[in-house]
């Protein structure tokens, strides 16, 4: 195995100024270390060296696949920056789920495919414009379309890293990746999955259980938070659009949603009609 294959696929997964998780699980000790370093220095090699000792020590190593605020002292998801990637975690008949997945012409094709253990996959898309809650929604829709862990959809979530020993079991397995280029994905990218959950017009009115908050609430405040950090309306607007097509006029939606946005003064743009 190519000592270089983990520093390739951090770099490209990451920036070097991106905040990431490592974490080092020793099964036998029952032992769970955690580190918050840069892109740039765990890409180094020293701490690839360091890395590959500590996986000979039958340790496993994992990657959070988000990057961190730089405040963050924990992997929790409000110390998640920004979403960088979706996945999907496939274990039961992992190979032909994965197949039919791709064989799918809506779907866009996967920057990474991780082959962590006999018959076991994880599927890696880089992803831009994602707001944390539509991460997890599409994550969580994909997973029940394609028979994926529904469990591993969150976006603090650690993955294994190629070109080291998954040490699960007593042999070892060489975790391997095949990686393509291109650009990172935007919700629009991705199909309008319908929700497996509940009826739509049950989904359109829920709130999160204890929380107060409707979807329409948390839309209006992806909206304001990403107008504040200078993003068009119209943006915005393509963003909310692909993420609530369970509304019967998702365009509508969208827009009037940004349009309120910005009457209350979070931008000076205006929205494309």
């Amino acid at each position: 195995m190519d000592k270089n294959v983990t520093a390739n696929y951090i770099r490209n997964r990451f920036d070097p100024a991106d905040r990431i998780a490592i974490v080092i699980i020793d099964r036998a000790k029952n032992d769970t270390k955690q580190l918050i370093t840069t892109a740039g220095r765990e890409m180094a090699p020293e701490y690839q060296a360091w890395l590959r000792h500590e996986n000979a020590q039958r340790r496993d190593v994992y990657v959070g696949m988000n990057p961190l605020r730089e405040d963050a002292r924990g992997r929790h998801k409000e110390d998640v920056d920004r979403v960088k990637h979706v996945y999907l975690d496939f274990d039961d008949d992992a190979v032909n789920k994965v197949n039919a997945m791709m064989e799918r012409d809506d779907m866009p094709i996967p920057h990474a495919i991780v082959n962590t253990s006999p018959g076991k996959y994880q599927i890696v898309w880089n992803a831009d414009r994602f707001a944390e809650s539509q991460a997890e929604w599409l994550m969580r829709r994909m997973s029940r379309e394609f028979g994926a862990d529904i469990a591993a959809t969150d976006i603090s979530r650690v993955l294994r890293l190629p070109g080291l020993n998954n040490w699960k079991r007593e042999q070892p397995f060489m975790v391997t990746v095949q990686s393509r280029d291109g650009r990172a994905f935007t919700p629009g990218d991705f199909p309008a999955f319908p929700d497996r959950d509940l009826p739509a017009k049950v989904v359109n009115r829920q709130r999160v259980p204890g929380s107060g908050i409707s979807q329409s609430e948390k839309d209006f405040a992806f909206a304001r938070r990403e107008l504040e950090r200078g993003a068009s309306p119209d943006s915005v607007q393509r963003q909310i659009e692909a993420f609530r097509q369970d509304k019967p006029n998702p365009t509508y939606y969208a827009r009037h949603t940004v349009e309120a946005a910005v009457r209350k003064g979070y931008s000076r743009d205006t929205i494309s009609r």
